[in-house]
């Protein structure tokens, strides 16, 4: 009997401050997410070499060093270009998929009381 007079209480909070502190783990979740990934930096990136490899250019000039030089730091940017690139890409569908189950626990956690009350009115018509 408690239970019944406990009622109204819960769904006030589970419809007032329940979804407040939800929406706002889920707000954190997705930005835990995409900050994982660090997303930005890496767009900002995206054309530089892999962990700052490369060569510098000698003093003076040798066509053969700098051919070689220009050749080497190019491999490092292409290399840390499809790195970066495929973390990007990675990141953004771990994302979606983050976004998706975000929704999916929200319109669970608003429709998990009616069903709720749903079960258990068929539980009690059927006894």
């Amino acid at each position: 009997m408690k239970a019944i007079i406990f009622l109204p209480q819960y769904f006030y909070w589970h419809y007032s401050n329940g979804i407040k502190d939800l929406l706002n783990n889920l707000i954190n979740f997705l930005s835990l997410v995409f900050s994982f990934f660090s997303i930005p930096i890496l767009l900002s990136t995206i054309f530089s070499p892999w962990q700052r490899m490369g060569e510098r250019y000698a003093k003076g000039f040798d066509l053969s060093k700098t051919a070689q030089t220009f050749v080497v730091n190019t491999i490092m940017r292409f290399v840390g270009f499809f790195i970066r690139f495929f973390t990007i890409f990675i990141g953004l569908i771990s994302f979606l998929f983050a976004f998706v189950l975000s929704v999916l626990v929200f319109v669970s956690w608003l429709l998990m009381p009616i069903v709720l009350i749903f079960i258990l009115s068929l539980g009690i018509t059927k006894l």
